[in-house]
């Protein structure tokens, strides 16, 4: 399902080929470190600067939730970032537009974490990844 045109969004080539590249760079060597370890990824565009071909959204950012969890499934980690979808991102860190998930709700509507118990929810959605 990964390359449907469904499952694509246009990207600026910063945002492609620099910043995102990073993040997803990131998320592989974050996977192969951790082993047993579950990481779930979630992503997706967030406005519209206009349209493409047969009327395909160009999205004004790109965004990321990833929740990390270890080999017994206690949640350990969370990472959001909300990425502007333009060449100022150029030379830029994916670190750079860390967020928090509670921001990316009210940003996209979604309720990334609803499944899981409010106190945990409460706490993992209002971590910042430390920008180390």
């Amino acid at each position: 399902m990964t390359f449907l045109m469904s499952n694509m969004m246009p990207q600026s080539p910063s945002n492609n080929r620099e910043v995102w590249r990073e993040l997803e760079g990131y998320e592989r060597e974050l996977i192969t470190e951790l082993g047993n370890e579950a990481v779930y990824i979630v992503a997706g565009p967030l406005g519209s600067v206009g349209t493409i071909g047969n009327g395909v959204t160009v999205p004004e950012s790109t965004w990321k939730v990833i929740l990390v969890a270890d080999a017994d499934g206690n949640l350990s980690q969370t990472i959001a970032v909300n990425i502007p979808n333009d060449e100022s991102v150029k030379h830029t860190d994916w670190k750079d537009y860390l967020t928090t998930v509670e921001q990316l709700e009210v940003l996209t509507g979604y309720d990334f974490f609803e499944e899981l118990p409010d106190e945990i929810e409460e706490v993992l959605e209002s971590q910042v990844m430390s920008n180390e």
